[in-house]
């Protein structure tokens, strides 16, 4: 019988077994074999297994909270933790598919695709956020005092929303809706954003080359130029 094989012929509760001690000696820096849990992910993934994503969702969880505590934005997010490793999960499980499975070699790839997720749900919600919350915090007689209408504020902060949304239909991945949060909602240069990020780029000329492609993209973009004109 093959590896493979032997992988493929264990139980679903044995192969989590196994994935949790390989797990533990990753985290305790010690000796680990990877394949069993690339073979829980497979089993989630290919064949659409519940109870193996459940495994993962587990065993991985202390890792995923960990990504979500160091991410700038989730102290002043006011939400609980569980609430963007849930959305993590959920964006992976959906996102992901047998054939897209297949592009995906080893279990390190997996988790930092795993760890995009992270970065993007959180990112996601610091971004709808911050056009909610000054509507929010609007105080009595602003009308009055500024000539400006609750209604029209209201539609502004929609229309922004929308805008971002479509910009974010656009983008091809995960890569480059980092690249765009850092550069126009952070503010950070090529350099600052990979000092930020090493763990998601492999060196600066990569984020300006993301960035130059997201901008000649959304150039070309009649249909996104139309709703910047009348977003302006």
């Amino acid at each position: 019988m093959s590896t493979r094989d032997t992988f493929h012929s264990l139980s679903l509760a044995g192969l989590a077994q196994h994935c949790a001690e390989e797990s533990d000696h990753f985290f305790h820096r010690r000796a680990n074999d990877p394949r069993y849990c690339f073979e829980l992910f497979r089993r989630a993934i290919v064949e659409h297994n519940q109870r193996a994503w459940a495994y993962l969702c587990d065993n991985y969880r202390p890792l995923v909270s960990g990504w979500v505590r160091r991410n700038r934005a989730f102290s002043s997010s006011g939400e609980e933790m569980d609430y963007f490793v849930n959305g993590a999960y959920a964006k992976m499980w959906s996102a992901m598919s047998s054939e897209k499975f297949d592009s995906f070699p080893d279990l390190k790839s997996l988790l930092r695709y795993l760890q995009l997720c992270v970065a993007s749900v959180v990112t996601d919600h610091a971004r709808s956020a911050e056009y909610y919350e000054m509507l929010e915090d609007l105080p009595p007689g602003v009308e009055e005092a500024t000539g400006v209408h609750v209604e029209e504020v209201a539609l502004e902060r929609t229309e922004r929303v929308a805008f971002w949304q479509a910009i974010g239909q656009r983008l091809n991945d995960d890569k480059e809706r980092m690249v765009l949060h850092y550069s126009y909602v952070v503010g950070f240069k090529p350099g600052q954003i990979y000092d930020e990020r090493q763990d998601l780029f492999e060196d600066v000329r990569e984020i300006y080359r993301i960035k130059e492609n997201i901008l000649a993209r959304l150039r070309r973009d009649t249909e996104l130029q139309d709703l910047l004109l009348h977003h302006v």
